[in-house]
């Protein structure tokens, strides 16, 4: 794996760990959240299921384009995320 490689997957992990674990009703904030818990989990939903870009450094990069870069298959990580998700 290349050091562009490992930096997409981080990306697409966080998204994902914060998509599974944190309450979206929640105002927690901590050094480990940008803002509080319930913003990132917005962040994250958005970026996995409405393609919203995230912004890192002059980038915009969205899910699909991650996804596509790597040869991943969106659609069935997105199901086996559905999966996952802890209810609150």
């Amino acid at each position: 794996m290349t050091p562009e490689t490992d930096l997409i997957l981080a990306i697409i992990r966080q998204a994902i760990r914060d998509y599974i674990r944190l309450d979206p009703d929640s105002d927690k904030v901590s050094a480990e959240f940008h803002i509080d818990e319930g913003h990132d989990f917005q962040t994250a939903e958005s970026f996995l299921f409405n393609d919203a870009p995230i912004q890192f450094g002059k980038l915009n990069l969205t899910f699909t384009d991650l996804c596509r870069t790597l040869g991943i298959d969106q659609r069935r990580l997105k199901h086996r995320i559905a999966r996952t998700v802890i209810e609150y």
